[in-house]
């Protein structure tokens, strides 16, 4: 991650991560003001600050309707800073995290963005690898991913592990996959193994950890493996075993608007469903189906302007 030494460079990042945002109603940053190497002015930011509500025990009384915000937004920001943005606020902490609602306006600030990490292509292409692995219930294909954090060599040891891991408590989407359980047992490994990892991917890591800590405290229920499913089984199909074309990445970025639509319709039925007394985020042949007629649709329009316009 890039730690700034002065204050200016955090107003900068500041500027960076609130024009990323800019035409996001829900998803604010304070605007830097002033700043020098020892100074910075930011503006006023309202809002509860999550990490307090969480000591204080007030999220326990929070209703369905918050919390619903909270949670997909939550992961709706991480996702996008990580497939859209490839610039990550480095400490996504609930103490860093403010909610506000006046009436029915809903907006959750981000504070303290004295650390991010600027994402190359491949550290992004690596990250979501593994990411989309856990859906799949992978683990070859997550240790490679891992591995890649580093460019290590193969580690046969170290990859069998990981299968054996996976074929214990990670099974993929709809088998309520503990995101944090698996992340863990995997450091564990890296460390055991001595397996290299640069300082973004830890950044990565930590910042996964601390969305799904922030879902299961709210919404023990909701799972953010199944939830981020649609993004991440378009790009495993699209981009995972074709990481060098770009005509494969153009139609990951032309799905994303339509998988977002997706996830946020899914969303909202799993909280429907939750204030019925029952409901959860479902998986299974329907569907892997529907992704499938959807992405072929997205990639047969995208070839057909291609041809029509070279």
């Amino acid at each position: 991650p890039q730690s700034p030494a002065r204050l200016d460079v955090e107003g900068y990042h500041l500027s960076l991560l609130s024009f990323n945002f800019r035409s996001s109603a829900t998803v604010a940053f304070p605007r830097p003001i002033f700043s020098s190497q020892s100074i910075i002015i930011e503006t006023f930011v309202g809002g509860d600050v999550i990490g307090d509500k969480f000591r204080s025990g007030e999220h326990e009384g929070m209703s369905i309707e918050a919390k619903e915000f909270i949670v997909t937004e939550g992961e709706s920001l991480y996702l996008k800073m990580l497939l859209v943005d490839n610039l990550m606020h480095a400490d996504l902490h609930p103490g860093n995290i403010l909610v506000k609602f006046t009436g029915d306006q809903k907006k959750l600030t981000l504070v303290d963005a004295g650390m991010v990490a600027s994402l190359t292509p491949e550290e992004s292409l690596n990250f979501i690898g593994l990411l989309s692995a856990l859906g799949a219930g992978d683990g070859k294909a997550a240790a490679d991913a891992v591995l890649g954090f580093g460019n290590s060599p193969p580690h046969e040891e170290f990859s069998a592990e990981v299968v054996e891991l996976f074929s214990r408590i990670c099974r993929g989407y709809g088998t309520e996959v503990d995101v944090g359980e698996v992340l863990r047992g995997v450091l564990g490994l890296v460390q055991k193994h001595k397996v290299r990892i640069g300082a973004n991917y830890a950044t990565l890591v930590v910042n996964v950890l601390c969305i799904e800590s922030m879902a299961k405290k709210l919404v023990p229920t909701y799972n953010v493996l199944d939830a981020a499913r649609p993004l991440l089984s378009a790009y495993r199909r699209l981009c995972v075993y074709h990481p060098e074309s770009k005509f494969r990445k153009g139609l990951f970025r032309a799905w994303m608007p339509v998988a977002k639509a997706i996830k946020g319709r899914n969303d909202r039925k799993f909280f429907r469903d939750l204030k019925a007394g029952g409901g959860g985020l479902k998986g299974g042949r329907k569907w892997r189906r529907r992704v499938a007629m959807l992405a072929g649709a997205i990639s047969a329009g995208l070839a057909a302007n291609l041809v029509l316009g070279s």
